[in-house]
């Protein structure tokens, strides 16, 4: 098994987590900003 791809294999979890991570957060970010936004006006 090549280096490059147990590394790959080994961080590839931990990228999708994170990328998840940042979903997450920018979806609560917009979803207040429109209740915001809604309560606003």
């Amino acid at each position: 098994m090549n280096a490059p791809t147990f590394f790959f294999l080994y961080i590839l979890p931990f990228v999708i987590a994170g990328a998840g991570w940042i979903a997450v957060l920018l979806n609560e970010r917009s979803a207040r900003r429109k209740v915001r936004v809604r309560s606003g006006d």
